[in-house]
């Protein structure tokens, strides 16, 4: 699909940081069924990337790697997703508890390895996103409406559908994809089929 915004879909958004163990295991369970969906044009998705484990590294690395998803997302937006999962592969993600120092290159190198290309890669990570997406942190944690169950204040990984946060904590993370697929009102036999759309469209609650 081109990635532009499809009707009639419900709308995904993701909140991670691109340091955060625990987006990166909930990634790893939901990126392909995320990628099938959103080419079959079954989804929209906006991502949200936020950055406060800045404060766990030495070179300001969520600042870095979610200004160039946030490049990514605007400017190549068919290979996010797919750069989201390459930001948490096993053999790249950076440690959060004894953080090696990664370069910029590193980071475009996991974005051409999603399908971007290499201006693209480039320019995400020499952008000025930068600022744009620690404003944006600061925002975005202050929400109240984006506390998930359980929670004292703003947590990651959340994903809400049609404005309404999916409560998977107590999801296996193997059972995740046919959850998130129930939870859209879709059978899973049906997800990456574009000839069906989630029963519950773009403005419906979480089935």
């Amino acid at each position: 699909m081109d990635g532009a915004a499809k009707k009639r879909v419900p709308t995904i958004e993701m909140y991670l940081d691109p340091m955060c163990p625990a987006c990166a295991q909930v990634d790893r369970a939901l990126n392909t069924t995320l990628q099938k969906l959103f080419d079959a044009g079954q989804i929209n998705v906006d991502i949200h990337a936020v950055t406060f484990l800045n404060r766990v590294s030495s070179d300001k690395y969520s600042t870095r790697a979610a200004a160039a998803l946030a490049y990514v997302a605007e400017h190549d937006s068919r290979h996010a997703i797919d750069f989201i999962g390459e930001l948490y592969a096993e053999d790249y993600l950076p440690s959060e508890s004894n953080y090696t120092p990664t370069s910029d290159a590193q980071i475009a190198e996991q974005a051409v390895k999603a399908g971007v290309s290499d201006t693209v890669a480039q320019a995400a990570v020499t952008s000025d996103y930068g600022s744009w997406v620690d404003r944006a942190t600061t925002y975005t944690i202050a929400r109240k409406e984006l506390i998930q169950q359980g929670s004292d204040g703003f947590t990651t990984p959340l994903f809400r559908i049609n404005g309404h946060i999916w409560e998977r904590q107590q999801i296996e993370n193997a059972d995740l994809p046919e959850a998130f697929a129930t939870s859209l009102g879709l059978a899973w036999s049906d997800v990456g089929n574009p000839k069906v759309l989630p029963s519950i469209g773009a403005h419906g609650a979480i089935a």
